[in-house]
């Protein structure tokens, strides 16, 4: 099988400015589809767009993988990099940029400044970010199908954003080793899955609606599911779920909101550790049998339900675990808790505190353990059990 193949040399010097592409590859469909591989050894500088007085649409991009229509998509499309790609940050300006392609493979051994963009029509596009890569920008994804590959030694700096759906991330598989974003994880849309260990700054999920006129922007839901490790400063649930699922599965964070309509799963035997806990009310943190929640912060609140689902209903199975203190049923700020746990058992470890009152709407666990330590305070009997 021929191959067509584009080679930017050691020392070659590629400069786009104002409107244009430094390698293109694809732009055809059909039967005439040709093989192609292309490597940069050297430089690829992308400058800022040029808004012209004309129809066309303000563009510079460093590498494009594309075909010319969604009826066909472009097959056989490789892109390695082992130079250098310096792409502007003005919005508009790409580093490499795939749509209407299908199968297209990306792989980092350089240094890429600037964002990577797998856009509509883009299917089961792989981007492998490996040992030596150096990524400072974005990835954004709207295509369907495609696998992120990050190397426990690459590193990256910027958000991953997905509205697209079937989307992976493949982190470290290896115990003990562990691939790190220092940016964010913003599931907009679609969904995610993630293997294999993974750091992050922080993990966003949804979108809620705001704004009105021409600047609204409309409310999504997005869906994230780690079936490996993840470790993050903050998760906010905004819209949509993140789900823990998996034996061997654990979501660590400081902080963890969960806004109306979201949810919290874990199931499997996937267990989540979570400093701070904030359960908004008409939200629910759903754990199922075999699996572990533990709050181990100073100020959780539940205005919700933790252990059960957004309709309160469904088996009473959860395991929660507190090491912090959590605010069931009681006043935070001036703001009534009125909160509902419902969990198959309730361990209250040493140096935790549970504050809440005992009635079918607010308490329905069915095993409840004070160890030595521990604090449950009754407040509608204005009484506490201490563990002895």
């Amino acid at each position: 099988e021929d191959t067509a193949t584009i080679i930017n040399g050691v020392n070659g010097k590629i400069i786009v400015e104002d409107r244009g592409v430094g390698i293109e590859l694809g732009g055809i469909s059909g039967s005439n589809q040709t093989k192609a591989d292309a490597t940069n050894y050297g430089t690829i500088t992308v400058s800022a767009a040029k808004d012209f007085d004309d129809a066309n649409y303000r563009f510079t991009t460093g590498v494009a993988i594309q075909g010319d229509s969604s009826n066909s998509l472009t097959a056989q499309q490789t892109f390695t990099n082992k130079g250098t790609i310096d792409a502007v940050d003005d919005g508009y300006a790409k580093a490499i940029a795939l749509k209407y392609v299908e199968g297209a493979e990306v792989n980092n051994d350089g240094i890429i400044n600037g964002v990577i963009s797998v856009g509509t029509g883009a299917k089961s596009t792989t981007i492998s970010l490996n040992e030596t890569s150096v990524l400072n920008g974005d990835i954004n994804v709207e295509g369907e199908g495609t696998t992120i590959k990050l190397d426990e030694a690459a590193v990256t700096t910027g958000d991953i954003v997905n509205t697209g759906t079937g989307t992976k991330i493949t982190a470290a598989p290896e115990t003990g080793k562990v691939s790190t974003l220092t940016g964010s994880i913003l599931a907009k849309g679609g969904d995610i899955t993630q293997t294999g260990s993974l750091k992050a700054e922080s993990l966003v999920v949804g979108v809620a609606a705001s704004g009105t006129g021409d600047t609204a922007i409309a409310a999504s839901t997005g869906a994230y599911t780690v079936n490996g490790t993840l470790g993050v400063k903050t998760v906010s649930l905004v819209n949509g779920s993140a789900k823990v699922t998996g034996e061997k599965a654990a979501l660590t964070a400081d902080e963890v909101s969960v806004a109306k309509d979201a949810l919290l799963v874990l199931t499997e035997k996937g267990a989540a550790t979570v400093g701070k806990l904030t359960v908004a009310k008409e939200s629910a943190a759903n754990i199922a049998e075999g699996s572990v929640l533990t709050v181990t912060g100073a100020d959780s609140v539940n205005y919700g339900t933790i252990g059960g689902t957004l309709a309160n209903q469904g088996t009473i199975s959860a395991d929660v675990k507190v090491t912090g203190t959590l605010n069931n049923q009681t006043t935070v700020d001036s703001k009534a808790v009125d909160g509902l746990i419902k969990s198959g058992s309730l361990t209250i470890a040493k140096g935790g505190v549970v504050n809440t009152i005992l009635d079918a709407k607010t308490y329905q666990a069915q095993n409840t353990t004070v160890e030595e330590g521990g604090t449950f305070n009754l407040l509608d009997l204005n009484s506490h059990i201490s563990g002895k």
